[in-house]
């Protein structure tokens, strides 16, 4: 077996927020559209998840990372505890948050 390479990159960009905006109505349509309907994804997605929503997210404060396997762009997630159990279930870390 061998190790594949798992990046974490920072959203900080109008470019970065556009690729969590599409990771994210990918996931989300694809998963969550048969467990709490279209409707309601379709009034999640854009409120949260859109290039705006999360650039918003981010200018408040809250850290998102584009994560990234074998240089291919898999998963977003902000730094939240939700998060770092999920990088802890797979033996990961998410990188250390930059200090003022």
């Amino acid at each position: 077996m061998t190790a594949t390479d798992v990046d974490f990159v920072p959203v900080v960009s109008p470019a970065d927020a556009a690729v969590v905006a599409r990771l994210a109505a990918e996931i989300w349509y694809e998963h969550y559209v048969p467990i709490i309907g279209r409707e309601q994804v379709d009034y999640m997605v854009p409120r949260f998840q859109s290039e705006a929503a999360v650039l918003a997210q981010v200018g408040t404060g809250l850290q998102y990372f584009l994560i990234l396997k074998d240089g291919q762009q898999v998963l977003f997630g902000p730094r939240d505890a939700v998060f770092q159990k999920l990088l802890a279930s797979q033996g990961s870390a998410a990188p250390k948050a930059p200090q003022p």
